[in-house]
């Protein structure tokens, strides 16, 4: 009697076991590094669970394919033919992935991507779509807003993707890219919307009555578009909302207001910096808020609204920050750095990239720092501030990248591309806010 071969699909064990009628063979796989993983393509692409290198025995004759892959390599792909009674063998030569992987072309690209569960990654142009990809750069739809797409999408818990768009709606998108809804509003949408853990959506909307002055609100919306509550400001927010670990809402607000609003649509506190805040919140372990103003200060804000610490740069701060497993702050400025900070506000280091950090910071599993700048390049640091390596564009970059977890990076530039590049980072650090918008799904949720 055969012994099964175990799948591993999903969170359960598929066992296939071989007809014992049939002739069979053997397919010997090793790899170079060792340690990677095995899939099997001919089923579905699964892992099975086992590691190179490894025998399968009593494997069906005929035509498989093989797949190896081992995190910060170029996956390998072989085709084999297993003969009755023989042992064919796979040796697959790993390469240190580098470089670039795939691109795709659409207009310029300052959206941020999101990834979703099974490895789709959603990305706004300005060609006015909403991409959905395969991580090998296939276009799995396309969906058009009518207009420039810079709002950076946020996928739900079922699935659905939420994107702003310069058409004034919000859009619920299913993953199957037909439209699901849309929320008009009164001027662009350039906020990415927040989804709390029970999918409610929040995002910032400026909204015009038949009579009177235009309005401006945060709004708590129902997943079927309904709105749950709304919020006063005191003026136009294009700050991306963040969720702290007890429901609070956080953004910035063109009035220079960093704004609470408890769970319910309640005005908790202000906080008032000097300028406008263009820059998206970051919540640490501990509820601190992180958050730039266009004064050139770096703010750090106590769950009650009070200043912890603050620091100047030379210009204004329009990205957001991102934190470190140890809770190193990293945020850039249009003075051209990239800043560290320790919780207690001390600056570790500064690193400068160009012209201007417009763009958001994401921190790697391998404690690497991965950004864009106005130098055309995505730059990559280690945690001490010094440059690993950086990969040049045509444009500009202020896409914030996301990190996969079989290390490929994903972000935009303003040279009209979509990009895919080679990285060694198993996904993002595990920390309270590691990009932006706080995760891979730019959930705007403080982990």
């Amino acid at each position: 009697m055969r012994n099964p071969i175990v799948f591993i699909m999903g969170a359960g064990l598929v066992f296939l076991a071989c007809n014992s009628g049939e002739p069979t063979g053997a397919i010997q796989v090793n790899s170079t590094p060792e340690g990677a993983d095995i899939c099997l393509i001919s089923v579905d692409d699964t892992l099975t669970g086992y590691k190179t290198p490894y025998l399968f025995k009593e494997v069906d004759t005929g035509a498989h394919t093989v797949r190896v892959t081992l995190s910060g390599y170029i996956p390998w792909t072989q085709e084999v033919d297993v003969k009755a009674d023989q042992t064919v063998t796979v040796d697959a030569a790993l390469e240190v992935a580098e470089g670039e992987r795939w691109r795709h072309e659409a207009e310029m690209v300052t959206s941020s991507p999101a990834i979703a569960e099974d490895g789709t990654i959603y990305i706004g142009t300005n060609d006015d779509n909403l991409y959905a990809f395969d991580p090998d750069g296939n276009v799995l739809w396309t969906y058009n807003t009518g207009n420039f797409v810079s709002s950076s999408p946020a996928i739900g818990p079922d699935g659905t993707i939420y994107v702003g768009s310069n058409d004034r709606y919000l859009h619920a998108v299913n993953p199957s890219g037909s439209q699901k809804w849309t929320f008009k509003t009164s001027r662009h949408v350039l906020a990415s919307p927040a989804i709390g853990a029970d999918g409610t959506i929040y995002i910032p909307i400026s909204s015009q009555p038949a009579i009177g002055d235009e309005e401006f609100y945060l709004y708590a919306l129902i997943s079927d578009d309904s709105v749950k509550w709304k919020c006063a400001l005191d003026n136009v927010s294009n700050s991306s909302p963040a969720l702290g670990s007890d429901g609070t809402v956080y953004l910035g607000c063109s009035d220079g207001c960093l704004y609470a609003i408890s769970s319910t649509g309640i005005l908790k506190w202000k906080f008032e910096t000097s300028g406008v805040i263009e820059s998206s919140p970051a919540v640490g372990s501990d509820g601190t808020v992180y958050i730039g103003s266009n004064d050139h200060n770096v703010y750090a804000v106590s769950p009650g609204g009070q200043k912890n610490w603050e620091y100047a740069t030379g210009n204004v701060i329009s990205g957001s920050a991102a934190i470190g497993q140890d809770g190193t702050i990293y945020i850039g400025s249009n003075d051209g750095y990239l800043y560290a900070f320790s919780p207690s506000g001390d600056m570790k280091w500064r690193y400068k990239a160009g012209i201007g950090v417009r763009g958001s910071p994401a921190v790697g599993a391998d404690g690497n720092i991965y950004f864009g700048a106005i130098n055309y390049k995505l730059n990559v640091l280690n945690p001490s501030g010094t440059l690993e390596y950086s990969y040049e564009t045509g444009g500009n970059v202020q896409s914030c990248p996301a990190i996969a977890s079989d290390g490929t990076i994903y972000f935009g530039s303003d040279d009209g591309y979509v990009y895919a590049i080679y990285g060694s980072s198993p996904g993002l650090a595990s920390s309270p806010w590691p990009r932006f918008h706080g995760n891979e799904m730019n959930t705007g949720r403080a982990n």
